[in-house]
């Protein structure tokens, strides 16, 4: 199964608009003489409003999301697979499920009044019953729409498949099991694997 991957491209357009508005928030916010007299929908950017309230929240927000993108946007990663583990590693946060876990995986599409979005939800399960689900979002990824479905398949070809793996024997134990299959081809069950007795010859003691 291939791995994931959101766009480079984006996420770097995203860290320089969201480091943008950082910096500017930053100078607003130490340069109180700027928005001192602004009107309308702007005054909440000035007097007391902004520099105590408006202009602190929006520069710790894009500050967040400055460094959110910039660490997502060095690995990329967002659905890998292990032979233990389905890796999402989401926007703000990243989960490992065991492949017991996953449940599901479908697409769907989220219509708004201008565009449609397409997700990919992973469904969890946890002992047979619904656990939660993940969402990451399919426009942002490097996967060509044409294989959307294509992908889907595959992540749900490995979930069954990795859900009877099991971790390989050590050589230690190995070599043991090699010596108990020799162990047991050699006395059948059921048998005394303390030789017998050697057979008596035909000498003059034997007649």
């Amino acid at each position: 199964m291939e791995t994931l991957y959101y766009s480079r491209t984006r996420l770097v357009l995203g860290f320089i608009l969201a480091a943008t508005i950082t910096l500017g928030a930053g100078y607003l916010l130490f340069h109180r003489e700027i928005t001192e007299h602004l009107h309308g929908r702007a005054a909440l950017f000035g007097g007391s409003l902004g520099h105590f309230v408006t202009q602190p929240i929006v520069f710790f927000f894009s500050l967040f999301f400055t460094y959110r993108l910039a660490v997502t946007a060095a690995d990329a990663k967002a659905v890998e697979a292990t032979p233990t583990h389905l890796v999402i590693s989401g926007f703000f946060r990243r989960r490992e499920l065991v492949w017991s876990e996953v449940g599901a995986a479908a697409i769907e599409a989220r219509r708004t009044r201008n565009s449609v979005h397409h997700e990919l939800v992973i469904y969890r399960v946890s002992r047979g019953d619904p656990a939660g689900e993940m969402r990451v979002s399919l426009e942002s990824m490097t996967l060509d729409p044409a294989r959307w479905d294509e992908y889907v398949h595959g992540l749900m070809a490995t979930a069954e498949q990795r859900r009877g793996w099991r971790k390989p024997p050590s050589p230690a134990q190995t070599a043991g099991d090699l010596a108990k299959d020799a162990v047991e081809a050699r006395y059948p069950a059921g048998s005394n694997p303390i030789a017998a007795p050697p057979p008596r010859g035909f000498g003059r003691k034997g007649l």
